[in-house]
């Protein structure tokens, strides 16, 4: 946005705050959409808006719906990262192939260098517990068809649900921007940015404040990253990263052409599940009935 003022051209920023508002209302479908899935399925992946901690959770009638996600996660996480053996294979392909086939011992020696590394990868992924966050990761596509995954150097993967991020993508399906909305506490920010927080006559004591996290496509293929709370930056934030080494993905289950976010698997079978829920409760409903007449 452009502000003009005498001769001169003031180039204006939209916050992360702005931007998060704007796409969030081409999420509002699908949000919707994964709240009716997850109801019937596992309420606690994507609550109704204002779930909060006192507030209670649907309770399905049946739970053929939350058998059949934790079924078919448990499957795809076997398959991704299987027990006591690496989930990928190290080797040697093309022109240096084939001059090893002529050298015997030096080949043994690379294979074994290339199983070393193998079982070193699949070390660390046991130290870092992916399996459980890759699992969650796995029932939000299953049940929403998106999720959001943060992989950082040191630490473990976090997984944001449909619900904390808003995403947009080019034709091909690239991801453009990414915007996540996470509520922490002031205490957890610099000092620096504490200051200026609590200077904001909107600020209360005790209650969380709203962090954005904004990550966008650079023109020179990279990805730049910052984090703002109340249109301040977080100075410790602020960096770029190759397309190869962004540590933010946007996960789809089922892409569609054109749109920003995906289909769950859910969805696909969402009139069967409508169907025995509701012969479930008439069942229920009908046996306590019965249980009364005298």
């Amino acid at each position: 946005m452009a502000i003009k003022k005498s001769n001169e051209t003031i180039q204006v920023t939209p916050t992360a705050k702005e931007r998060y508002t704007k796409l969030k209302e081409k999420r509002e479908k699908f949000v919707d959409r994964a709240q009716e899935c997850s109801e019937l399925t596992i309420s606690s992946l994507i609550p109704v808006d204002g779930f909060n901690s006192s507030a209670k959770l649907y309770n399905p009638f049946q739970s053929v719906g939350a058998r059949g996600v934790n079924n078919l996660a448990s499957k795809l996480l076997l398959l991704l990262l299987p027990p006591n053996s690496p989930f990928f294979r190290l080797s040697v392909s093309g022109k240096t192939k084939e001059e090893l086939e002529q050298n015997k011992e030096l080949k043994s020696e690379i294979e074994k260098s290339l199983a070393n590394i193998e079982r070193e990868v699949s070390k660390k992924i046991e130290q870092l517990a992916l399996r459980v966050s890759v699992f969650e990761a796995l029932k939000h596509l299953i049940v929403s068809g998106n999720v959001l995954t943060y992989l950082p150097k040191k630490g473990t993967m976090r997984v944001f649900p449909i619900t904390h991020y808003v995403c947009n993508r080019d034709a091909s399906g690239n991801i453009l921007e990414i915007v996540i909305k996470e509520n922490i506490s002031p205490l957890s920010l610099p000092l620096e940015v504490m200051e200026q927080v609590v200077k904001d006559p909107d600020y209360k004591k005790d209650e969380d404040i709203e962090l954005y996290t904004h990550v966008y496509k650079l023109e020179d293929n990279k990805f730049y990253i910052c984090q703002e709370v109340n249109g301040i930056k977080i100075p410790e934030s602020v960096g770029t990263f190759p397309k190869d080494q962004l540590p933010y993905s946007a996960l789809r289950m089922v892409r569609v052409d054109g749109e920003d976010y995906g289909r769950g698997y859910v969805e696909e079978f969402l009139g069967d599940l409508k169907s025995l829920e509701g012969l479930s409760q008439s069942l229920v409903e009908s046996a306590a009935a019965s249980s009364k007449i005298v």
